[in-house]
């Protein structure tokens, strides 16, 4: 496995927020530790591959050498003290020009984006803001909603194929949830919780077979996952992960955390 670091987080601006529930403050706080590890490994670059980052035309990755501003996000606007969540983002375009040739080589339509007032995703800005803290450089890969498990797979095949040998040592960072059944009506945040108990179970489920990496069940339970509990972009991270080939290379998985933002459910999972 060329990563040298790798970790499933979500990205909701929940995070962000004023901490009114355990949950939220377990998973805030393990990922500000992740991202403590992955310094003390010696990352010094992240590339980010955010669920919320949709594309439909093939993949994108961010090219523009800095990302400055502040963000407000279409869906939780409201939520106090993050209407306005700041970025700064020194991306490294030489990586994203070495991945888009070596995605393109493999017959994948791809695409640099480069433009002022590019709109970052939530997801990419809040695992940035929890986990960098502006020691890392970036990378920014978008998630195509018309690729399948296996076009998936074998894209973070490449992906990771590209990034062997590089001199910089690179952590792979998916910013996606588990299940993604929301809470339709307004709640007190105090009173947050996994909106269905057969979600949580299923939640559980998956994280003790991922830390165990047993990649043949995964693979056989994923699509009643997706199916039982609406998984964030089908439980897409699972496909991601097999192709940066964590489950082949003796590496660790360690869960975090785990908890619930607004009903659904999210995991701060490690991978070294």
């Amino acid at each position: 496995m060329s990563f040298h670091y790798v970790g499933l987080v979500p990205g909701l601006p929940h995070l962000l927020a004023p901490r009114s529930h355990p949950d939220s403050t377990a998973l805030a706080t393990a990922m500000g530790r992740m991202g403590d590890e992955m310094h003390a490994a010696g990352i010094r670059r992240v590339l980010y591959f955010s669920t919320q980052w949709i594309s439909v035309l093939g993949q994108m990755l961010q090219a523009r050498p800095r990302m400055k501003g502040m963000h407000v996000d279409e869906n939780w606007h409201d939520l106090q003290g993050v209407d306005n969540i700041a970025y700064d983002f020194v991306v490294d375009t030489a990586f994203a020009i070495r991945l888009e040739r070596a995605m393109a080589q493999a017959d994948f339509s791809t695409k640099l984006v480069d433009y002022e007032g590019f709109p970052i995703d939530t997801g990419t800005i809040v695992a940035d803001r929890l986990l960098n803290r502006g020691r890392f450089k970036t990378g920014m890969l978008s998630c195509c909603v018309y690729s399948d498990a296996a076009e998936t797979e074998r894209l973070f095949k490449v992906v990771t194929e590209a990034t062997k040998g590089d001199a910089v040592p690179t952590a792979l960072v998916i910013v996606s949830g588990l299940s993604g059944r929301y809470f339709t009506t307004e709640i007190d945040p105090r009173e947050d919780h996994i909106s269905s108990p057969s979600d949580d179970t299923w939640n559980r489920r998956m994280l003790d077979l991922l830390v165990r990496q047993q990649v043949t069940t995964l693979d056989q339970v994923q699509p009643e996952f997706a199916s039982q509990c609406k998984a964030d972009m089908g439980f897409k991270a699972l496909s991601v992960l097999k192709g940066a080939g964590v489950f082949s290379g003796g590496r660790t998985i360690h869960q975090l955390a785990y908890g619930a933002i607004y009903g659904t459910g999210a995991a701060v999972v490690a991978i070294s």
